[in-house]
């Protein structure tokens, strides 16, 4: 829940801060969504096809994530320090995730890419716009993990080849000092170490809370208090499920939204 909640508040403050400086042109809600799922679509395949047919050589996935940290992790430091300065912490911090891959550093890269990755996609659109792609991803999601299950493919996937787009949690504290690699994926009968939370599941509450800055803090804070709610839920479905996967982004998907229509009708 802290990693989650870490992204949403340096997520929401570097939005205020941009928004601040900077006019933004919001993107039409029908072009955005079928621009948006045209991308998701053909990335997947992508990742389908290389993962199938390169097995552990995901150099492609290294790629990724390296220019996932350095764009949003460059975002984030552009609105507390010099541009120049930015760049070279965002440059050093892509240096340190493949020199030092532990899971503290996975989590602090993530969290300040993930940030401001969230915070830029979330001035661009509006909550029409969200609202219309966090249900049809959630929809995605359902059936990626429990009928053609190749959302798990993609995952162990990218955990296999020491790149996995999650935030990484575990009970123990001085885990946070180990090596990636550690960070597996138990039988479902055995008690799990780690839990991850997809890139996207963190993003999007993100997402949705930044857009909602258009309407009122206030509706944005309870965004993210409805990403808690919902952050909850898959933690008490981990539980009963006995640690098997489960599809994180409707729970919160349901719960942003259902406290974004919330504080709309009586906080404005």
């Amino acid at each position: 829940m802290s990693l989650f909640l870490a992204v949403q508040i340096i997520g929401i403050y570097v939005a205020i801060q941009i928004s601040a400086f900077e006019v933004i042109p919001v993107a039409e809600t029908v072009p955005a969504v079928k621009g948006f799922l045209l991308m998701f679509a053909a990335a997947t395949a992508l990742f389908l096809v290389l993962i199938k047919f390169f097995k552990r050589r995901l150099g492609f996935m290294k790629v990724l994530m390296a220019f996932i940290i350095f764009v949003g992790s460059e975002t984030v430091f552009s609105v507390i320090f010099s541009e120049l300065t930015a760049l070279l912490l965002a440059l050093s911090l892509v240096v340190i995730r493949f020199t030092y891959p532990t899971i503290l550093v996975q989590n602090v890269s993530l969290i300040l890419a993930l940030a401001g990755v969230g915070a830029t996609i979330g001035l661009l659109f509006n909550v029409s716009t969200i609202f219309i792609i966090l249900a049809i991803l959630s929809v995605y999601d359902i059936i990626a993990v429990y009928k053609t299950k190749h959302m798990l493919t993609l995952f162990k996937g990218t955990l296999d080849s020491g790149v996995p787009l999650a935030l990484i949690a575990s009970e123990k504290l001085s885990d946070m000092g180990s090596e990636l690699k550690k960070a597996t994926l138990k039988t479902p009968t055995t008690k799990r170490e780690y839990t991850f939370l997809g890139t996207g599941d963190v993003a999007f509450p993100l997402i949705l809370a930044v857009s909602a800055l258009r309407t009122g803090f206030s509706v944005s804070a309870f965004v993210i208090v409805g990403g808690l709610v919902g952050i909850l839920i898959i933690h008490s479905l981990l539980i009963y499920g006995k640690g098997k996967p489960i599809p994180a982004l409707p729970p919160l998907a349901a719960c942003t939204m259902g406290a974004y229509l919330l504080a709309s009708y009586f906080l404005i």
